[in-house]
């Protein structure tokens, strides 16, 4: 009979053990499948900063890029000031010519080389025709074969330029992906904003 209470004081122990621990991994899986919940996307956490945390006015002169619709963008003719300027602090200009059809004026590009020499201003160029226009021809000016995208802007007064993320290889999956172009953007705007 002490042996059977043993046994059934084990067993109880446990059986209670069993439950205590499940109820634990329950509530710790229930803790973290929340937390992921409640975590922003990307796209809506460059969008907050767009918005909030860094005001950026976007312009794009060419043809339209696609963002998701948590970003806000502005069509432009033509570079000028006037068209350029907005109520945020920063202002990024893509000049978008993938497609070969933009065709900048000499003022659009004296100052888009002014602009890019300012903080708070940056361009992204997508294209072939314009790549080396606003490059500094006395430093190294990386490149890589096939790229497509140009990042300017300035570093403490001096104007710097990065290579994009933007590819032919890329263009060629934008008919298949067509939010693939703005959503790599914003990646790049988001680190330049950092």
């Amino acid at each position: 009979m002490i042996k059977k209470n043993n046994l059934s004081k084990r067993v109880l122990i446990t059986v209670s053990l069993i439950i205590v621990l499940t109820a634990c991994a329950v509530f710790a899986y229930g803790m973290i499948s929340k937390k992921n919940n409640n975590e922003l996307s990307d796209i809506d956490r460059i969008s907050k900063v767009l918005s909030s945390t860094r005001p950026t006015d976007i312009f794009i002169r060419g043809e339209e890029i696609n963002f998701n619709n948590k970003v806000t963008s502005k069509s432009i003719d033509e570079i000028s000031v006037s068209k350029i300027s907005g109520d945020k602090d920063y202002k990024v200009i893509i000049i978008n010519d993938l497609n070969d059809m933009v065709k900048l004026s000499e003022e659009e590009i004296t100052l888009v080389k002014d602009i890019i020499s300012k903080n708070n201003y940056m361009l992204i160029y997508l294209g072939k025709k314009y790549s080396t226009t606003w490059d500094d021809k006395s430093k190294g000016i990386a490149n890589v074969e096939g790229n497509l995208c140009y990042i300017y802007y300035s570093w403490d007064g001096v104007p710097t330029r990065n290579v994009g993320a933007w590819s032919m290889a890329d263009q060629e999956s934008l008919d298949e992906y067509p939010l693939l172009l703005g959503e790599t953007l914003l990646y790049s705007i988001e680190e330049y904003l950092q």
